[in-house]
């Protein structure tokens, strides 16, 4: 998703729409309390479906497919050019009244807004005033020089096209994904796991067709819905990693995670926290069990380099984002003498990113 939000503002998740059967077997030896322990050692049929999630905010006149962005600081490009945050912009076919027209007409779904100053009036700029607009990367050029310094001077609302999940909750719960907004809720230096729970779960039936008994291919499958289960949102998120282990008493066999977020650092922290990645990643084995593990190094997902849940090793150092106070750049001859400062003490596969204290990287 190509987003350009700023860290004032919420951070979606985005999830793609579709929907997919697993089969699944409730493993025997666990004790549920639920409707699972009817079904114990059987195969189960789950499906999986994002595309009619709850919680989604699909536009309001477009529908599904669609979201309304209202408001938005775009990004200034020049007097005379802006950019939006969140493209692509739609372009909707619109009747004409135009008795000779052998087309509709086709028109982008945008308006911008403009004021003098922060105690005036917004207006709406004429759309004779657009000069050009690019839908895909969401660039508006303007035929005079219109456009304020100030970004608090200058708004637009559009419809984004998009067919993935935009969500920024589940079940009521925000997704905590901006450090600087969610940062009493995220619990930092520990993974949240993104999950996604089935729509329906059946079970499945074989039956013999009375014109054809003894034929092995009168046997046929049918699929029964199981009425005890019901599914509140597609989608859900948990720093508890106990779900998805067969070890603990909290197992889910239908907790499917799609993805894993990880905050190294608290950014409203006043002290600088320092971390050796170079002890966090690798020295696991792919002939090691994640569940032997696990009785050990109960925080092995979060602190070692190993595929999420499955317990496979994978060779990727992972990303650093290391924070440095501008100031420190006096002390040296270049940037880049600072740059191989810090490609010297990672571990080769490591990637980085330098940023001041604000979050912004540093321009080399």
């Amino acid at each position: 998703m190509n987003f350009e939000i700023d860290k004032k503002e919420a951070w979606p998740l985005t999830i793609t729409s579709g929907s997919f059967t697993k089969i699944i077997k409730i493993p025997s030896g666990y004790y549920f309390n639920d409707w699972k322990k009817n079904y114990i050692g059987q195969p189960l049929i789950a499906t999986y479906d994002t595309s009619s999630a709850k919680g989604v905010n699909w536009s309001n006149v477009f529908g599904r497919g669609y979201y309304d962005i209202k408001n938005e600081k775009p990004i200034i490009v020049s007097d005379k050019q802006i950019k939006v945050k969140q493209p692509p912009i739609l372009v909707w076919n619109e009747p004409t009244n135009y008795s000779i027209s052998k087309t509709t007409l086709i028109k982008p779904q945008f308006d911008v807004y403009t004021r003098q100053d922060k105690n005036s009036p917004w207006t709406k700029v004429d759309f004779a005033e657009i000069r050009d607009f690019d839908s895909k990367s969401g660039i508006i050029q303007f035929n005079s020089r219109i456009v304020p310094e100030d970004d608090e001077l200058i708004k637009i609302t559009y419809v984004r096209k998009s067919s993935d999940l935009v969500v920024y909750q589940s079940n009521g719960n925000p997704v905590p994904l901006n450090p600087f907004l969610n940062s009493e809720i995220i619990k930092f230096n520990k993974a949240l796991y993104i999950y996604l729970l089935p729509s329906k779960v059946a079970k499945t039936i074989n039956w013999i067709s009375l014109s054809r008994p003894s034929s092995l291919s009168s046997y046929a499958t049918s699929y029964i819905p199981i009425s005890e289960y019901s599914q509140d949102y597609a989608y859900n998120f948990t720093y508890d990693s106990n779900i998805f282990s067969e070890l603990s008493t909290k197992y889910d066999p239908f907790a499917l995670p799609i993805g894993i977020i990880y905050y190294t650092n608290n950014p409203n922290k006043f002290n600088t926290t320092l971390y050796d990645t170079r002890l966090r990643g690798g020295g696991v084995k792919t002939s090691f069990e994640l569940k032997d593990l696990e009785k050990d190094f109960p925080n092995i997902n979060s602190h070692w380099d190993i595929y999420p849940i499955h317990g496979e090793t994978y060779p990727k150092g992972g990303y650093v984002i290391i924070r440095i106070p501008e100031e420190v750049k006096q002390n040296f001859i270049g940037v880049e003498e600072i740059y191989d400062i810090v490609r010297s003490n990672l571990t080769a596969g490591i990637s980085f990113e330098i940023q001041n204290m604000d979050g912004e990287p540093w321009e080399i």
